[in-house]
This record gives structure tokens, C-alpha cells and sequence, in this order.
């Protein structure tokens, strides 16, 4: 056994790789079991400190642990459609790649630095590069494994979820040295600035935690149905899928307003209005091949725009809608992935569209310049972007105004998405009130997708420091508080709602004055080390 651990075993650097990131699995959904986290790091820093990694390929090594990660926790990329396996198998592989990274560079960074250190700025750097390289991804982050514990997240409001992920990394590298000291005080120092880190993170956590405000709130109520998603390949199915919807949605708004009448809006999550919202632009005169009258043209528009009140003259509510946009232009049709706020008297009011669409789920690079791409693929055809972040207001029965900033789907999962759209609307002087984010789940059949997701607006809200609601088809719908306290939510898969009055966060939070500030010093660092360890090298 010693000889099958030993560090001159060929695989050694696989073995111990390998083993930790199975751990740092265990610690994410849908296991959950959140302290083993916390060694992770042990194990990373235990390599960097290694004279040499043990193996011919040690950095291969790395890269095949490094996706068994991501190949473990993202599995439910396969659930939408076969095709997607594909797509299951780029991303872990692509993902993998940071894991040789930040052994590699925090190899070069302990020659200056303590290894503790090394790592956490490694770590924080390389965390924030992947969050935006290729439309950016960050769900399954060391960090988020954390979200329960809300004395430790709090710090996400200064340097974002990729603080908090640093400074777990701090601790496992500081207990990997002080395991490998070889007396005591050399022991004691890294120990000693971990728990006194520890100690002041769990401090600051507990006294800038709010309480909660007496000021009257917003009553929102979250409509969660339980509709599966799938690719639909006929009108018939298309027509059964509707129906379900639309029988589904009205159903749980009814017993929702039924059984909180104090209700004040009425959120929808993402596509599941069956109508579309209709606009055309005035230079059109044909559509779909046909040529239509200017007259003809806003009959259309007036019809669907109609069919879409008519849901809030139902329910004598405002409502904030998930829904398909289609604008026709003199060139073609143009297809958004929207959110249309509706006043009760079913006056179409203020629309988003999705600023940061999913790429290969929602639009395919390059497919505007290759004829057919859409063709050999589930996908219809891409979304446009949305251009800029949009203010919903709605009043409360006090007549105080509540200012709604809505995102969309996967756009929750990205820090800097939701703080650009925050700014920009601070930049208005349309501060946000509340952060709601509409999204459509049921693709991913019940996964761990859905306790994923729902973590990424636990840190948005704490980042923020406003209250984050979630809209979920199939789950899991919430209301978070501006501590990242999870104040009410539904189940995966349930056909719910999810009621409760939201009221405003007072204090201001300076991951929204200064971004990505910390954590880009950190990536610049890596930079800096990439370019010493391949001049070392060379």
C-alpha cells in the first residue's frame, strides 16, 4: 500500500489528483457533503510543494483528473438531447484544463511566495479567467459548495463568490504546510494565519449581516410549474406541449392568488407564455413572403399583444413574463429570449432581452456565416442579444415603487453579467430594488443543475446585496434575502408557487463599486507567472 502511495510510484500525481477532485465532487450537488471541501485544497497544495511531479506526463496526468471533475459534476449537460453529450464532453475537457494550470503556475509562485498564498491567488485568478473565456462559465466553484454557511460567504460583497473560493484554498494550502513542517513554530505560523483569515471572515460575515426591515414590502408570488422540457419535432407535439402549459400555469396562478390574495406581482419563468411577443419594424412590407399593409401589420401586433394582457386582466395582477420575441425586420425575422412586465389591465409595459445567451444552447458561433449549421443540430435557429439591462416598476399597496431588474436563465450564473446590469441601471439613477432572474430548468429533468443554479443567486444576492428571486419552471424557484439567506423556495420538479413579501436592502456593496477588481489583480498574476515559468523553461 505504502509502495501504491508512494511518490515515486509513476502515478502518483493521477492518483492523488484524481482522488481529490472525486472529493471535491462529493462536496457539490447532488452529494452535498459540504466540509470536504475544505481538503481539496490539501491535496492541490500537496503537489505544488513536490520537488518534482512524479510520472512522464505529470501535467496530462493532471488534465484527465481535472475533467473527471467536471465530467462528475456537470453530467446533466447529456439530459437535454443526445447531441448534447457532445457538448458534456468539450466543456469537461475544456474545464480540465485549469487544473494543470494552477498546479503549474502556483509551482512558479512558491518561489517567491509562501505556497498558501501561491494558491489563493492562483485559484482566484484562474476562477475569474474562466468565468468569462468562451461566454464563461461558473457553476460547481469551490466556493459554492459553501453557500449554507453565510457567516463565511458574506465577503462575496467585496471581491465576488471567487473571494470566498481563495480563501478556502488559503486555508488547505496553510494546512498542507504546516502537516509538512518539521518543528513546531514553523508549524504554527501557517495555522495561525489561516484561523486568524478564518476568524476575521466569520467576523465580518456575522456583523455586516442585515436585519430584516419593517418598511412595507413587495408581495411577489413565484409560479413554479412542472413542465419537461424537450426537443419537440411536430406541430401535434407542440400543440400538446402548449396546452399542458398554458393549463398548468393558470391553474397555479389561480391557487396562488386564491390563497395569497395580498399578492402584487406575479412572476413567470422563462418561455412559458405559449404567445409570442410580436414587433416589426416600419420600413417591413413583407412577412413571411406574403406582402402585408401597414394596417395589416399593426392588427398583428395589437392581436398578440392582446392575447399576452389578456393573462393579467385574468388574474387582475401585474405580471412579469417569461417569453419568446419575434422582430421582424426588412432583412428577416429576429428571435429574443425576453421578459415583459404586463400591468393588470394587460397594458404591455416595459420589455429584456437576454444580454448573455447560452452559446451551442441558445446560439451556435459562426452559424450566421455557415448555411445549414442549425440543421444538423436540436437548435431552431440562435437568439439575438439583448443591448442593455432593463428597470420594471411596479408599486406595492402603499404606493411605494419597486424597482425590478429581470435576468434570464443561465445569465445568474455569471458575477459580472448581473453586476453590469446593476451598474447600468445605477448609471440611470434607476437603482434596482430587487434582482429576478426567470429561467426555464426543465431541460434538466430534476439534476443536480437545479441545486447548481439556485446557489449561483445565493452569491449574486450577497455580491449585490439585494434580494434575489428565482423563477424556475420545474425548480428550484426561491426568494433570497440580500444575505444570501434562503427565505422561502419549491421543490425540484413540483408544481408549486413560491410566495413572500420582498423588501428593500439598505447597504451598498463594494463588489458593485469596484467588479472584478481583486481577483483581476490575481489573474494578471497569473499572466506574470505564466510568462516566468515558460522564460524558466526556455
Amino acid at each position: 500500500m505504502d509502495g501504491f502511495l508512494s511518490s515515486a510510484n509513476r502515478w502518483h500525481t493521477l492518483i492523488v489528483a484524481a482522488a481529490a477532485s472525486v472529493v471535491f465532487w462529493l462536496a457539490q450537488p447532488p452529494c452535498g457533503l459540504r466540509p470536504l471541501a475544505w481538503s481539496v485544497p490539501v491535496a492541490w497544495a500537496y503537489l505544488v510543494k513536490l520537488p518534482t511531479l512524479p510520472g512522464r506526463r505529470p501535467y496530462l496526468m493532471l488534465w484527465l483528473a481535472g475533467m473527471l471533475y467536471w465530467l462528475l459534476a456537470v453530467y446533466w449537460v447529456c439530459l437535454p438531447h443526445p447531441v448534447t453529450s457532445l457538448g458534456w464532453l468539450a466543456l469537461a475537457a475544456y474545464l480540465g484544463v485549469y487544473l494543470p494550470l494552477f498546479i503549474g503556475l502556483s509551482r512558479v509562485a512558491v518561489r517567491w511566495c509562501p505556497v498558501n498564498v501561491a494558491c489563493a491567488v492562483v485559484w482566484m485568478g484562474l476562477e475569474l479567467a474562466q468565468a468569462h473565456l468562451l461566454s464563461g462559465f461558473h457553476m460547481a466553484a469551490l466556493s459554492h459548495t459553501q453557500f449554507r454557511w453565510l457567516n463565511l460567504i458574506q465577503i462575496a460583497d467585496l471581491g465576488g463568490s471567487y473571494l470566498v473560493s481563495g480563501l478556502i484554498v488559503f486555508v488547505g494550502a496553510s494546512i498542507t504546510m504546516a502537516i509538512q513542517a518539521r518543528t513546531v513554530v514553523p508549524r504554527g505560523i501557517p495555522l495561525a494565519a489561516a484561523l486568524v483569515l478564518l476568524a476575521s471572515t466569520l467576523i465580518y460575515g456575522s456583523l455586516s449581516q442585515s436585519l430584516a426591515t419593517t418598511e412595507p414590502g413587495l408581495h411577489v408570488a413565484l409560479i413554479q410549474g412542472s413542465i419537461p422540457m424537450r426537443v419537440v419535432s411536430s406541430a401535434d407535439e407542440y400543440r400538446v406541449v402548449r396546452e399542458a402549459t398554458n393549463r398548468e400555469y393558470f391553474t397555479l396562478t389561480e391557487s396562488a392568488l386564491r390563497e395569497r390574495p395580498q399578492t402584487e406581482l406575479v412572476i413567470w419563468p422563462e418561455t412559458m407564455v405559449t404567445e409570442s411577443y410580436v414587433s416589426v419594424d416600419s420600413d417591413v412590407t413583407q412577412i413571411d413572403g406574403q406582402s402585408v399593409t401597414r394596417e395589416q401589420i399593426e392588427n398583428m401586433v395589437l392581436t398578440q399583444q392582446g392575447k399576452i394582457g389578456s393573462i393579467a386582466r385574468r388574474f387582475d395582477r401585474p405580471m412579469l413574463l417569461g417569453i419568446d420575441a419575434w422582430n421582424y425586420t426588412k432583412n428577416g425575422q429576429q428571435r429574443f429570449n425576453s421578459a415583459v412586465l404586463v400591468d393588470r389591465a394587460g397594458r404591455l409595459g416595459v420589455r429584456y432581452d437576454k444580454m448573455h445567451p447560452v452559446m451551442f444552447g441558445e446560439y451556435i458561433p459562426g452559424a450566421d456565416w455557415i448555411p445549414g449549421l442549425y440543421q444538423i443540430t436540436p437548435l431552431t435557429g440562435g437568439i439575438e442579444w439583448g443591448k442593455s439591462a432593463l428597470a420594471a416598476q411596479v408599486a406595492n399597496r402603499a404606493d411605494e415603487r419597486f424597482t425590478l431588474c429581470p435576468s434570464i436563465c443561465y445569465e445568474s450564473v455569471l458575477s459580472h453579467v448581473i453586476r453590469r446590469q446593476v451598474t447600468q441601471l445605477r448609471a440611470k439613477n434607476l437603482e434596482p430594488d430587487v434582482l429576478v432572474n426567470l429561467t426555464n430548468d426543465g431541460w434538466f429533468h430534476g439534476s443536480a443543475e437545479l441545486d447548481m443554479h439556485l446557489v449561483c443567486g445565493v452569491f449574486r444576492a450577497i455580491e449585490c446585496r439585494k434580494p434575489f428571486l428565482v423563477a424556475a419552471n420545474t425548480g428550484i424557484s426561491a426568494v433570497i434575502d440580500g444575505n444570501g439567506q434562503i427565505v422561502a423556495r419549491g421543490g425540484k420538479q413540483q408544481s408549486t408557487y413560491v410566495a413572500a413579501e420582498v423588501r428593500r436592502d439598505p447597504r451598498r456593496s463594494l463588489y458593485l463599486a469596484w467588479g472584478d477588481l481583486p481577483a483581476g489583480a490575481c489573474l494578471l498574476t497569473c499572466v506574470v507567472l505564466a510568462g516566468l515559468g515558460i522564460r524558466r523553461r526556455s
